[in-house]
């Protein structure tokens, strides 16, 4: 979220191309073990630098009667005002609100609040003796969601729109993995919710307007409707012959 000098707030996307944390694994010759195991709440923290490394950006250092130490002797906290949230600068690096600034085409101090996911930076590439293969991560089911995106434009621009009784849709849900009974999961009441909506608005192939209010009309547009579920899996895995 970004305060414009108006003092509007509005959302934006950004994208940190460059990878800026990563979760190392202790060398294997100092953890053997037959398994790869770890603990989640001690071994899994994600590594974003080093202080050496911001203090000499910064032109700051640790030596007694510097800057930083002065810095670091401000009020007690029984002393400071009470507030049921942080400033944004204290519960985020301001390195990282600088990246996040200079990607939005903001100042760090326009920035009020950020949802961030971290990705895979290593891009997708083409493998085998013939360049037969996909090498990517999160193939399932990414691979489907760009061709359903694909071919919702593509749908779009050899059709008039105006004259089409036909309503394109395609859903993208999260959280598959852990049973899609999230908010935003495939169990949820998204999808249903918006079709029941989208069911009852005036038009019809037959030249009947549909009536508001009519029981019936999510069931007949479901009956009329062609739906695909579309997902990633191993056609034949070598490895995995007998699964």
């Amino acid at each position: 979220m970004i305060e414009s000098k108006k003092g509007d707030i509005t959302h934006k996307l950004v994208k940190l191309a460059k990878p800026i944390l990563r979760i190392p694994t202790l060398a294997i010759h100092l953890d053997r073990q037959e398994k790869f195991e770890f603990n989640k709440e001690t071994q899994l923290f994600p590594i974003a630098g080093m202080v050496a490394a911001e203090l000499e950006r910064q032109g700051l250092s640790t030596a007694p009667g510097s800057a930083l130490e002065k810095q670091s002797t401000g009020p007690k906290e029984e002393d400071s005002v009470f507030e049921p949230l942080k400033p944004l600068e204290e519960r985020h690096h301001p390195r990282l609100i600088e990246l996040i600034a200079d990607d939005a085409g903001v100042a760090a101090n326009q920035i009020r609040d950020f949802e961030l996911v971290l990705y895979d930076t290593q891009k997708a590439c083409r493998g085998g003796l013939n360049d037969e293969l996909i090498y990517s991560a999160r193939l399932d089911n990414l691979e489907m969601s760009y061709c359903s995106v694909e071919a919702l434009i593509d749908s779009v621009q050899s059709s008039d729109l105006d004259n089409d009784h036909c309503i394109r849709l395609i859903a993208l849900f999260d959280h598959e993995e852990v049973g899609s009974m999230s908010a935003q999961g495939a169990q949820s009441n998204l999808l249903p919710t918006l079709i029941r909506r989208l069911s009852i608005l005036p038009g019809s192939a037959s030249g009947n307007k549909k009536v508001a209010g009519d029981p019936a009309a999510y069931e007949r547009s479901l009956s009329t409707s062609f739906l695909i579920s579309a997902d990633m899996a191993h056609s034949v895995n070598p490895n995995y012959a007998g699964t």
